[in-house]
């Protein structure tokens, strides 16, 4: 089957989308097959900008081509509840890091190299189950899951995927010379953060394809947050406010900025304002 043929109808994708961008986009990502080994795709993406959905919908694309895969996230991957409380303690004047959870730090990142190890060295392997409802919302680790066959592909996806360090007054600068408010943060905090740089900056290693997803404009992050919220109160009752959103988010506008810039994908897929495709960057093939 010709991977145009494989196009599922969804609603998140039109026929129009898959044809000119997405098909595109498996194409590459069939490129990386080995029969003999596992072969990673990273995919990173800001807040808002679907990496679960497209996640979904490419796995089951390669399903309808014949080929296996799992997904996860580095979510999964979050500290439990009480290291990440000490966390914020010790960190008690930083505002980074007085959100429940995303921030660098928050991640038990020698497990998540642990488990790449194994993933390519075809061994099986777990995936923690991380439940964001526990602890009035600020999550706590649950159990896991194991993976028993080898698959073709991983997915492993996360907002914070392929940072790399930089100085702290860098990044201060990037975020001003891209209107970002820095009024609430100051040098020290993304000093902070920075600090954990280096063990995040070694697993991108593992990935044999980085591909990020952007938004038009950074306003647009703040947006869609917004509108998961109104879903989420029409399913559920309850929400965050659009004022609440917008401090939420806030946290995360730094990192994500930084690699926009700084981060060295091999794929990215812009985004437009209505939540489109409209443009793939191959840089492996500038």
């Amino acid at each position: 089957m010709k991977i145009k043929e494989a196009y599922i109808q969804d609603k998140h994708y039109s026929k129009k989308e898959f044809d000119n961008f997405i098909a595109s986009l498996v194409e590459k990502i069939i490129e990386k097959y080995d029969k003999n080994k596992t072969s990673i795709i990273g995919i990173q993406g800001g807040q808002g900008t679907g990496k679960t959905t497209l996640v979904k919908y490419l796995k089951n694309i390669l399903d309808k081509l014949n080929y296996s895969s799992i997904s996860f996230s580095i979510d999964d991957f979050y500290k439990s509840y009480d290291e990440r409380t000490s966390l914020a303690k010790k960190f008690k004047d930083n505002p980074f890091y007085q959100i429940a959870r995303g921030m660098p730090g928050t991640h038990r990142i020698e497990y998540l190299s642990e488990v790449f190890d194994k993933i390519k060295k075809g061994e099986k392997f777990k995936i923690p189950i991380f439940d964001k409802s526990l602890h009035d919302a600020a999550g706590d680790i649950s159990g896991e899951v194991k993976a028993e066959k080898r698959p073709d592909f991983v997915f492993f996806e996360g907002w914070i995927l392929g940072m790399p360090c930089i100085e702290p007054k860098e990044l201060l600068k990037i975020c001003r010379n891209h209107d970002v408010d820095t009024s609430w943060f100051d040098v020290s905090d993304l000093k902070d953060m920075m600090n954990f740089c280096s063990g995040y900056e070694r697993l991108w290693d593992y990935l044999d394809m980085f591909i990020v997803l952007k938004a038009e404009e950074l306003e647009l992050h703040y947006k869609w947050r917004y509108e998961q919220e109104v879903s989420l109160k029409k399913k559920k009752g309850k929400g965050m406010s659009k004022e609440e959103v917008y401090d939420f988010v806030k946290h995360y506008i730094p990192i994500t900025l930084l690699i926009y810039q700084k981060a060295k994908p091999d794929l990215k897929l812009k985004i437009d304002k209505k939540h489109e495709f409209f443009e793939i960057v191959d840089y492996k093939n500038k």
